[in-house]
Formats: structure tokens, sequence, C-alpha cells
């Protein structure tokens, strides 16, 4: 009998297919495996659906690709956690690296059930465009600290499982504007 996994991080190709950085792209699939050598899968939702992109995912064999080609962001997301095994969906954007304690920062409370969901705080590379980025990106999850989040961005996120695929974020161009309490 095979082991499931107790998470699944999903990591989306949409911004590589938007930037085109390969580099940010192998680094986050490689961070990827290796944090899910811990107990874990990596999934790749593929909205490119590029040949090049088949020959970098070919880098790491572990990973399985979930064909999401033609897909939103958040429509790739969803149906790679409809592909996932594991009990907890960890969301890892193709452009963005885990700091040290990233797995346990979102699994804790998800584990402990103080949490269904959880939100960390992601920080773009250093330089004023960057700090302006993280502001604008993710300037709900201030202050930082651990307390309710009243909305969240798909992107270093975790989930409990059953709970995302049985309320997940509305469909198409609504979404972003479905924001109560931010």
């Amino acid at each position: 009998m095979t082991a499931v996994a107790e998470f699944s991080i999903v990591v989306e190709t949409f911004n590589h297919t938007e930037l085109g950085d390969t580099g940010r792209l192998r680094g986050s699939l490689g961070a990827a495996v290796e944090i899910a050598a811990r107990g874990g899968e990596v999934l790749c939702a593929d909205a490119a659906g590029s040949p090049a992109l088949a020959a970098l995912l070919a880098e790491f064999p572990g990973v399985r690709r979930v064909d999401a080609a033609g897909l939103g962001y958040d429509e790739a997301k969803r149906r790679a956690a409809r592909h996932a095994s594991a009990r907890y969906i960890l969301y890892l954007d193709g452009d963005c690296l885990p700091e040290p304690g990233w797995l346990e920062a979102l699994l804790a409370p998800l584990r402990s059930g103080r949490a269904d969901a959880t939100g960390g705080f992601t920080r773009y590379d250093s330089g004023f465009l960057a700090s302006v980025l993280t502001i604008m990106d993710f300037g709900f999850l201030l202050p930082r600290r651990e307390r309710i989040l009243e909305c969240y961005a798909s992107n270093n996120s975790g989930f409990r499982r059953e709970l995302l695929l049985a309320a997940p974020a509305p469909d198409g161009p609504a979404s972003a504007t479905l924001t109560p309490n931010c």
C-alpha cells in the first residue's frame, strides 16, 4: 500500500508564462521538492503547456504535472488541488522561494486544528520597486503576526484540502472584486 502524503505543494506556472523566468521557476520547483521530502508531494499546475516547460519538468521526475493550459491563475491552482492526494494543500508561486521555516509556519496551525487556512508574508527581492510590490500585492497580510485572515491570496498559503475543495474561490473576473473585510 502506498503512503498518502500529508501535504501537497502546488507550484503554478502562470507567472512563468507571463514573465518567462525559467531560473526562478526551477528554483521554486527545487525548493518544493526539497521540502516535500519531509512527507509531501509536489504538483505543478502547468498553465503554459509548452514543450520548454515539459523539458524543465523532466528535471524533477517526482513532480506531478497537472494540465491547466488555458486556465487562469486561481483556476489552475484549483485544478491542481483537485488532483492532490494529501490532507493539506500548500500554494507556492512559481516565482517564489520559501524561506526556512515556511512549511512549519503554514502547517502548524492546520495540524493543530487552530486554523483551516493559513497565509504567509511574501516579500519580493530587494530594492525600492520590490518593496512597493510587496506592499501592493500582499499589504492585507500586515501586520505580520498570527491572526485570523479575512481574505487571502492563493500564493504562500495553506488549506485543509477538503475545505478548499468544498468552498473554492469564485470563478472568473468577479473573484478579484469579492474581497469582503479587506
